[in-house]
């Protein structure tokens, strides 16, 4: 067990990986993780598609976060699934699987509970979620119940999701409600939830 200043010193540690630990039951916690379920908007980012005194529009599609293909490697390494939610089209999702470089990735539309048991049989350590209703997402959680999870939230109405959930850390951008209910928070504005959660773990898994 460690002691107050063992604590100490890891809290500035996780401080400087940006997260911010609530709970003294969670360091431990945050060792025996299996699963982590990570919306897809905390992955992307969005550059400005249209400065201004720019002539007509340029397109540019959502780029990555800085870190977070490392993270997900890293995380696949250690045998942790990375688990990606989504409400955006089947395209995007897509898109973000050719980005990180996962030609294995499973890409499922979350219309049937079938398709939630063939996440959590399948071997993959990945997968790409594009779920449209609270309703779906509450099924797959509870398919995951077995598993150590970790889920990263940004909105109110995923408090049904947080209490299937192992653990739960709130984004920076989340409602005050969202903070309260959480284990932890992830502080930086611009940063990757995904790079954040791997620095923690990582930080959290030595001792």
């Amino acid at each position: 067990m460690l002691s107050f200043f063992g604590k100490a010193k890891k809290a500035k540690k996780l401080a400087q990986a940006g997260c911010l630990i609530k709970k003294s039951s969670t360091y431990r916690a945050l060792r025996d993780i299996e699963v982590i379920v990570c919306d897809m908007d905390d992955v992307f980012w969005k550059p400005q598609q249209n400065p201004e005194n720019t002539f007509g529009y340029l397109y540019s599609r959502d780029s990555l976060h800085d870190g977070v293909k490392e993270a997900i490697i890293s995380l696949q390494q250690r045998g942790i699934r990375v688990i990606l939610c989504s409400k955006h089209p089947e395209s995007e999702a897509n898109h973000l699987a050719e980005q990180l470089d996962l030609p294995t990735t499973l890409v499922v539309s979350g219309e049937s509970v079938q398709s939630y048991e063939s996440i959590v049989k399948d071997e993959s350590l990945f997968a790409v979620m594009n779920m449209t209703t609270l309703e779906q997402k509450t099924t797959f959680y509870q398919s995951l119940s077995i598993y150590q999870v970790l889920m990263v939230a940004q909105l109110s109405e995923e408090k049904p999701l947080a209490e299937l959930c192992s653990l739960m850390f709130a984004v920076d951008s989340a409602s005050d409600y969202m903070k309260e209910l959480s284990d932890g928070i992830l502080l930086s504005s611009n940063g990757s939830a995904l790079s954040e959660l791997y620095s923690a773990i990582t930080i959290c898994s030595k001792n």
